[in-house]
This record gives structure tokens, sequence and C-alpha cells, in this order.
């Protein structure tokens, strides 16, 4: 079975994929594939770089690579914004950190080779950069990728370890007839005043952060057991959004 992987910037999906890896999986994101078509072409990834700002077959070249490579191969994680779209017959996860806590990990990643003079900064950086991939990718193919009913595992992994997460990637993997769950760290979870007591645990999402909407009752019973995480649903056409204005959760949890 093939895993599709994306997630919000600085959620940890290298991290993860590594340890999967580990765990038998071969690894190929779209950084791989630009650069096999680079080098096909006989030009450098920083000419490929400039010659797809101008030419959409380049764009087209990796989809279709995506799309051919997805019926091919079997155990791989696919690394990619969209894979989950080219690769519908996949495990689609998505990752989701506090923004905060994703500038936090950006600003003290060596590897990343962007210098930012604060984590405040990187933090912004990361809001204004999701913001356009989100345009970018539905002026492209008219999806949203931040709409997490597009995945069969949502994971909450702000307070989490990459093994923690690649764990229960491996075990929803294993359990793919299981659609739509999310596992949210209960440390992140925030509960809302009119929260249901009763019923399931259910969750609604706004500018990168968890709202408990019902199940209080067991999601206080996770928290005293000290649970990682705790499995929800998502409230109905749930959608994530980025944006820094605390109107929209006003609004939301006022639903």
């Amino acid at each position: 079975m093939n895993i599709s992987i994306t997630g919000t910037l600085g959620s940890g999906k290298s991290s993860v994929c590594k340890i999967l890896k580990e765990n038998g999986y071969d690894i190929i994101s779209n950084g791989v594939l630009f650069r096999q078509i680079a080098e096909e072409k006989g030009i450098s990834v920083v000419e490929l770089n400039e010659l797809a700002k101008k030419d959409k077959s380049i764009d087209d070249m990796l989809d279709e690579r995506s799309i051919r490579l997805g019926k091919e191969l079997d155990q791989t994680v696919f690394d990619s914004r969209m894979g989950w779209h080219f690769i519908p017959h996949s495990f689609k996860v998505f990752l989701l950190a506090d923004m905060r806590e994703a500038g936090r990990r950006v600003f003290n990643d060596n590897r990343v080779s962007e210098e930012y003079a604060s984590q405040e900064e990187a933090t912004q950086n990361l809001i204004q950069r999701q913001l356009m991939e989100k345009k970018r990718f539905f002026d492209l193919y008219q999806v949203d990728y931040l709409n997490l009913n597009n995945y069969n595992l949502v994971i909450e992994s702000t307070h989490a370890s990459p093994e923690e997460v690649a764990e229960k990637i491996l075990e929803g993997a294993r359990d793919f007839a299981r659609k739509k769950r999310a596992l949210i760290n209960t440390e992140s979870l925030h509960v809302i005043v009119h929260a249901e007591e009763e019923g399931p645990v259910r969750v609604g999402v706004a500018r990168n952060k968890f709202y408990l909407l019902s199940g209080l009752k067991e999601f206080l019973v996770a928290k005293e057991e000290g649970r990682t995480f705790i499995e929800a649903t998502l409230d109905e056409d749930n959608r994530l959004w980025v944006d820094s204005s605390e109107e929209l959760i006003l609004d939301f949890v006022k639903r």
C-alpha cells in the first residue's frame, strides 16, 4: 500500500518520512522527481526551476510522473503537497502543527536555507507561504489541499515526537478501512465553552488549532490517563484556516 503525506509547513513531515523509510517504505518527493527531470533534460535544478516559471509543461510532467509511479509502485511514501490528489488510492495523511511551534522548528533547523532574524519572523513567513501555496494549488487544480476532509488520517503533531507520529501512520496504513479520523494531541486540544459533555469526540479546526465540540467526558478521561493522542471525528465541511484574524475563531466557536 502507498502512503501520500502532506501537511502544514513545519509539521515534521521530513522527520516522519525518515522513520517510515526505516520501516520498509521507499520515499519519493517532488524534489526527487524534479531532479530526475532535470537530469533527463541535461540541465541543472536551478535552470529547470527557471524554466518551470514560464513553462507549465514542467508541472504537467511532475504530475504525470506522480500519477504513473502511484500506479506502478507499492510500499512507497509520496511526500508531496498534491500526492493525495494524484494518487487517489493511497492512504492519505495530513500532519498539522501549531504555526508558532512550526516557526520554532524552522528557525532552529540548520537544514533550512532561509535565514530568519527571529522565531516570529519564521512563523509569519510560514503563514504567508502557506496562503500562497493554497492559492497556487487552487489556481492549478481547483482543489483546496488544506481541506482536511481530503485525508484518511489527520494527525496534530505539535507536542508529539516523529516516532509517535510515524507509529500512528503505520497503524493507520494497516487499518486503511478506517476513514477520516483525526488524532489530536490531548495537550493541544482546546475546549470551547459550549462543548457537549456526552457523545463521541468531535472536533473543528481554526487557525491550525483544534477545538473540542463534543465528547468532553471522554477527553477529560484521556487527559487524566496521560494519553498523547485522542481519536476524534472531524466536523462536517471542515477546512483549515490560516488567517491571522481572531474573528475567524470567534465566528467558528459560535457556529
